[in-house]
This record gives structure tokens, sequence and C-alpha cells, in this order.
């Protein structure tokens, strides 16, 4: 049994309380665990039933895994939204009553309880989601520039856009790209996918682009980026001498 505090919502006070199976067979723990807080000379306190956390399911619990039970004691409430310094009780110790009539204790706290407090149902975490890689990431691409360009004309340019990985890597749906300057512009267009459906592994293909150099554009060099969207992929850059 483990505090992990401050927890929850609004870094409410609290712990995490891990439990083992301890048996030679897996287990399906149920219920929720009364806890109670004592202190000589002032009131018990008994946590209230709470949810199943968010992150947090009932599942079958392997010999030797771990169940939790998380004990929440908020701050704030509405009853004292500000938190007023009343004084309260500090209590040192829980008492936590699991199946079976076994209690244990968990000591060498310092709680208080303006807002009372609750205790979920025994857990075990959510395994965590898996998503598809996405074949974008692997992509390379290279700027191809002229070295310079004139202010109020089309800058044209190609991107290498290289597969080194060992598959190919189909371009569907068809992906955007983003080109940007500081000169500034920055434009969203979506690749030529009807005649590019795919890039061979370890091949590449070649792209020709545009970008529309305003008449205002500041004369010296100026960078170019390039790069897929939403695919984490290098932004390929360069630099032209606008004119």
């Amino acid at each position: 049994m483990t505090r992990l505090g401050p927890i929850g919502a609004m870094q409410d006070d609290g712990m995490v309380i891990w439990f083992r199976n301890t048996g030679p067979a897996a287990c399906t723990p149920t219920g929720t665990p009364r806890v109670v807080a004592a202190s000589p000379g002032q009131p018990t306190v008994i946590a209230t039933a709470g949810r199943m956390p968010s992150y947090g399911e009932r599942s079958d619990v392997a010999a030797g895994g771990t169940v939790f039970e998380q004990v929440d004691v908020p701050e704030f409430c509405p009853a004292d939204p500000g938190r007023s310094d009343r004084g309260d009780a500090v209590y040192h110790s829980l008492a936590i009553s699991i199946l079976g009539g076994i209690t244990k204790k968990v000591g060498g706290l310092s709680l208080s309880f303006p807002c009372g407090m609750s205790a979920t149902p025994l857990f075990v975490g959510k395994p965590q989601p898996t998503y598809p890689a996405n074949p974008l990431v692997g992509l390379v691409p290279y700027l191809r520039l002229p070295a310079t360009i004139k202010a109020g004309s089309t800058l044209h340019f190609e991107v290498d856009l290289s597969n080194p990985g060992d598959r190919p890597v189909v371009l569907s749906p068809c992906p955007v790209y983003l080109e940007h300057s500081d000169i500034p512009t920055k434009l969203l267009y979506r690749l030529d996918c009807r005649t590019v459906r795919s890039i061979p592994a370890h091949g590449q293909v070649r792209y020709e682009m545009e970008m529309a150099i305003p008449d205002a554009a500041p004369l010296g060099p100026a960078e170019v980026f390039w790069g897929l969207v939403g695919a984490s992929t290098t932004t390929a850059q360069g630099q032209v001498l606008v004119q």
C-alpha cells in the first residue's frame, strides 16, 4: 500500500493503495474496501463509495499481480469553496478493510477532511490503446531550390520524397503538405496521388512545387520550408535569395 498524493482533479490530496494477489491462482477482486480514518478525540471519517476511475477497470488479477484502490480527499467542495482555515483535525492513519474481514493500516499520513473522502472500487489499470503506425512518418523530404528568385514572381522548386523503409508507403488518403517561408507566405496543398499512389521501398518520388513570392517580399536570403501535415516528418528546409 503506497501513498501517491496529491492526485485527482484539482490536485486533491489522497493516495492509491496497492493490493497484491498472494494466492496461487488468478482472482477477480470486486467491491469497494471500507476506508476509515480515526484519531483520538476526533470524529471517525468513513470514505463514501466513489466511481471507478476512467483509467481503471474490473479484471482478473494473476497470481503475484496487483489491484488498486484510489482514495480521494478533496481540498474544495460546495460546502467550503474557498477552503477557509477552520483548523481541521489532522489524521495520521487509515484503516482499510477488504473482503474476508482483513484490515490493513496505512500510517505516516497527514490528512484533514474538510470535504470528507471517497474510495473507488478495486481496479486494475486499463491497457493503453494502440494505434497503427503512420506510414508517412518514415518519409524523408529534400528540397531542390533555385539560387535566386525575383520578388513578385513564382518560385518553382522540387521536392524529393524518399522512402528509406523496407515496405512501400501507400499514399491513401492522399497526404496534405505545407509549404511556407519567412517572406512570409504559407500554403496548404495535397499531393498529386492520381499518378503516384505509393512510394516503393527504398524509392523516391520527385514533385514539382510552386510558391508565389509577393511583390513586397524583402530582398535578401529567405528560408523555405516544406513538410507533410500530421506526419511528424522531418521538415525539409532550404534557402533562396530574393532579388
